[in-house]
């Protein structure tokens, strides 16, 4: 590169970097904005390569200053300026590495925004980008292994993301250990997800060590902020309130204005369990969410605030808020945990059957899809947390409702239907050969320690339906075909066996 030509826009790139690596993000917004501008005086592949690198750091500042509508900008920016590069020079200028790089950036925001779809593509392509690259590519794979193993956690697909994130880790501790607390935060959101509070925790607590030891302030304050949400849903809420203050300092410093907001929705959701509902609803409307996750956990929040002053129109509302807004950003799971944990809000405070009736189409689908979504996952700890994590409780409070209301023929045909969890049958789409013995779907529990090298089975079929009559639909039927109806996936298969 002419250096004479880019000296002064070279040196307001590397001041930049410097401010933000000292903490001082705003004055490194401004220096890279005049670098930005700086390289419009040629249009020529040299300009086009400086202005892609500002642009890339450019994102990284505004992802800290919270500005994640800014960052996407500038990380979309940043992959167009690549594959310019490259359509021009191919990698000779080692581009591919660079947009690999930024692809796993944009998918983080992407992630952020709970647009998974857009994230995962984002994704293949920088892997696919990686095959190009020569020096250096273990240590972009394991970032973006890391990051796909966030983004199908967050998606729901939480065995895959188990096996993401374990291989960030291992290559991680190989070739590039300063990622490897990114690697631990991916399997602490599994943890988390799946519920396994005290690995999450552990997780947590390790990224949390090796963010300080980097002097990564972001990073450590994520994690703080996982720790003390952790810890308040332990009922530890003096530790949650420490951990909180902890993280506001460091964010604070850094001025991250977004992760502020997450730091105000956890002290909010402490001040309800405190007796102060009040305090909390105060709290919530200073939130300027821009995430969905961020904004269903603050509907969640103020639904439980007004429960708890007795304003249960409200309650209500805020409930239906937070469910309609995860269905919208495709966050199936919580919206299948949200229908039952609203169910049991309104099973607390029922007095009447239309309430419990209420309750009951919360409750009986979410039950029936989150039992059903156990053929997801592999046989093992992972399933059975799964299950005890969503398909357990809101399998009780399916059934604490029906026997409220009498329903002793929903109530047969209930047990029938749980005591009936697996089919021997292949599913019509089983691959011709065996699937490796991590690969199995759906085993029931019991059978669970039957799978290993010497019995390679084939995916099997979701269990059939049962009814008393095999030709006349019983009273779970039409719940069944709700449940597929709402959360989108099969409940059961289109087999039907005689009750027994």
């Amino acid at each position: 590169m002419t250096e004479a030509r880019w000296q002064r826009c070279v040196e307001l790139n590397t001041r930049g970097a410097e401010l933000s690596q000292a903490g001082d993000h705003q004055a490194a917004a401004e220096t890279l904005d005049e670098a930005y501008r700086e390289t419009f005086q040629y249009q020529d592949i040299e300009a086009l390569i400086l202005r892609a690198a500002i642009a890339g750091n450019r994102a990284g500042v505004a992802a800290t200053l919270g500005d994640f509508d800014g960052a996407l900008r500038w990380s979309t920016e940043t992959i167009e300026l690549a594959r310019g590069i490259e359509s021009q020079a191919g990698n000779s200028y080692g581009t591919a590495a660079f947009r690999a790089n930024a692809l796993g950036t944009r998918a983080q925001y992407l992630r952020f925004r709970s647009q998974y779809a857009e994230a995962l593509a984002d994704l293949d392509e920088a892997f696919d980008a990686l095959e190009l690259v020569t020096a250096g590519r273990e240590h972009i794979a394991v970032s973006l292994h890391a990051i796909r193993a966030s983004v199908l956690a967050m998606s729901g697909r939480f065995q895959e993301g188990t096996a993401e994130a374990q291989s960030a880790l291992d290559l991680a501790y190989e070739t590039a250990p300063h990622y490897v607390p990114y690697a631990h935060m991916s399997l602490a959101e599994i943890a988390d997800s799946t519920g396994d509070q005290a690995a999450s925790t552990e997780h947590f607590r390790l990224a949390r060590e090796l963010f300080a030891a980097t002097n990564d302030a972001n990073g450590e304050a994520t994690a703080l902020l996982s720790l003390a949400r952790l810890a308040h849903l332990g009922s530890r809420d003096d530790e949650a309130e420490r951990l909180y203050a902890a993280a506001e300092g460091l964010l604070e410093s850094i001025g991250n204005k977004q992760q502020l907001t997450t730091c105000l929705h956890g002290r909010a959701a402490v001040a309800v369990s405190r007796g102060q509902p009040r305090e909390a609803l105060a709290m919530l409307e200073r939130i300027d969410a821009v995430s969905p996750v961020v904004r269903i956990a603050t509907y969640q929040v103020q639904g439980s605030a007004f429960e708890a002053l007795g304003d249960f129109d409200n309650a209500d509302e805020r409930y239906h808020a937070a469910r309609e807004l995860a269905e919208q950003a495709g966050l199936w799971h919580t919206t299948l945990t949200t229908d039952w944990w609203w169910a049991e809000t309104m099973i607390r405070r029922a007095t009447d059957p239309e309430l419990y009736r209420r309750a009951l189409d919360r409750a009986l689908p979410a039950a029936l899809a989150a039992e059903a979504l156990r053929h997801r996952f592999s046989p093992g700890p992972l399933r059975e947390r799964w299950v005890a994590l969503a398909a357990a409780p809101a399998t009780r409070a399916a059934f604490t409702v029906i026997a409220a209301l009498g329903e002793v023929e929903l109530a047969v045909a209930y047990i029938d239907h749980v005591t009936a969890t697996v089919s021997l049958q292949p599913s019509q789409s089983a691959a011709t050969e065996p699937l490796a013995p991590n690969e199995f779907i759906p085993l029931p529990f019991a059978a669970s320690a039957l799978v290993g090298p010497a019995f390679p089975l084939p995916d099997l079929d979701l269990p059939p339906r049962v009814r008393v009559e095999p030709d006349v639909p019983s009273a779970l039927d039409k719940w069944i075909d709700l449940a597929e109806q709402r959360y989108g996936f099969a409940v059961r298969s289109n087999e039907v066996i005689r009750s027994w």
